[in-house]
């Protein structure tokens, strides 16, 4: 999903064109779907049946 808000800017801008005083916040936000890939507990870490060592926690 993604939203902009923007303000002083008309629903059409034009290229060239200045527009002065105006501002845009864009949000997105996202979500993984799906299963971890092969090898991987879903945290981003080796799988212990890999036989292949989970890096350090910080």
């Amino acid at each position: 999903m993604s939203r902009s808000e923007r303000t002083n800017l008309p629903d059409v801008v034009v290229a060239g064109e200045e527009y002065r005083d105006t501002t845009v916040t864009y949000r997105l936000a996202t979500r993984l779907t799906g299963r971890p890939e092969d090898g991987r507990d879903g945290e981003g870490h080796r799988n212990a049946q890999t036989g292949a060592a989970r890096p350090d926690p910080p």
